[in-house]
């Protein structure tokens, strides 16, 4: 199978991956840190009373945990240079990644 950039197991998938977990925890920690403390944000979910705000903070969460797992997937790849492109593991990267 022909190598494409970022495709999993490789270095560029690494580098990906460990930015992605990185934003996606950044993402969520500024959000729990303000959380109500926009009185924009506070007017528009006061109904909700921050439901919304509090879903995207778990999803952000999920998709650090996500990314991190994938990186220790790559991680592992490279050290023992086993093969990730096997059709079950593709589909469960893809099925992961559309789910999150």
């Amino acid at each position: 199978m022909k190598d494409l950039v970022g495709s999993p197991g490789t270095w560029t998938s690494l580098m990906l991956r460990l930015s992605q977990c990185v934003c996606a925890a950044a993402s969520g920690l500024n959000m729990a840190i303000r959380n109500g403390s926009n009185q924009c944000i506070k007017t528009e979910f006061k109904r909700n009373k921050g439901l919304a705000q509090r879903y995207l903070i778990v999803t952000m969460a999920f998709q650090s945990f996500w990314s991190f797992l994938l990186a220790c997937a790559d991680v592992y790849s490279l050290k023992t240079k086993a093969d990730l492109h096997s059709p079950g593991l593709v589909k469960a990267f893809i099925v992961g990644d559309w789910v999150r």
